[in-house]
C-alpha cells in the first residue's frame, strides 16, 4: 500500500507540466532602434519553482535580448499550489522576463521562443534551501514583435524652426555687412 501511494505521488510529480504565460501578450509591437519586453506568470505543480534566467531563441540579426530574471532583485518563488506568480515587464525597474533591442530589419515581424529556466524545490527555498530537487528545468512560449516603421522625416515644427533660424542668420549677416 505504501509503495503504491509513493509511486502514485512520484508519477504525479513527473507528469506535472509547468505553464508559462507571457504578459501582456506574447505578440507585441516595437520600433527598430527601440526596446520591447515581456512580463510573465508561471505555474508548476511539481514543487516550488524558482526562475533563474531567461533567453530568446530567434534570429540574432533581429536584435539583442537582455535577461531580467537573473537579476538578484527579481527573486521569485512559485509555490506548487495557488495562483500563478511572476513579474510584469517594467524597463525602468528591470522586471519581467527581459527586453529586446530591435535592430533595423527587412521583415515586418520578429519571431522567436522565450525560454525560462528554473530550479525546483520540494519546500519553500526561503525556509528550506536544502530541499533542492532539480536544476535547469525549462518552460517556453512562442513570441513575436510586429515592427512599426518610424518616420525619418522631421516634424513640421522642426522644419519651421530651422527655417526661422536660417532667416535670422541671413538677416544678421546682411546687417553686419552694412556696418
Amino acid at each position: 500500500m505504501r509503495t503504491t501511494c509513493l509511486l502514485l505521488a512520484l508519477s504525479a510529480m513527473c507528469s506535472a507540466s509547468p505553464i508559462l504565460n507571457v504578459t501582456p501578450s506574447p505578440d507585441i509591437t516595437g520600433t527598430p532602434g527601440d526596446f520591447a519586453g515581456w512580463g510573465y506568470t508561471m505555474q508548476d505543480t511539481a514543487g516550488y519553482a524558482v526562475p533563474t534566467f531567461s533567453e530568446f531563441d530567434g534570429s540574432p540579426s533581429s536584435g539583442l535580448y537582455i535577461d531580467f530574471v537573473s537579476l538578484g532583485s527579481n527573486f521569485v518563488v512559485v509555490p506548487p499550489s495557488g495562483p500563478p506568480q511572476g513579474q510584469d515587464f517594467d524597463p525602468v525597474n528591470q522586471t519581467g522576463l527581459g527586453e529586446f533591442y530591435i535592430f533595423p530589419a527587412d521583415s515586418d515581424t520578429i519571431t522567436g521562443t522565450l525560454i525560462l529556466h528554473y530550479d525546483l524545490y520540494s519546500n519553500d527555498p526561503n525556509i528550506d534551501p536544502g530541499s533542492f530537487i532539480s536544476g535547469d528545468n525549462t518552460v517556453s512560449a512562442d513570441v513575436s514583435i510586429t515592427l512599426e516603421q518610424s518616420s525619418d522625416t522631421p516634424e513640421p515644427g522642426a522644419a519651421s524652426l530651422a527655417l526661422a533660424g536660417l532667416i535670422l542668420c541671413l538677416a544678421a549677416r546682411r546687417r553686419f555687412m552694412r556696418l
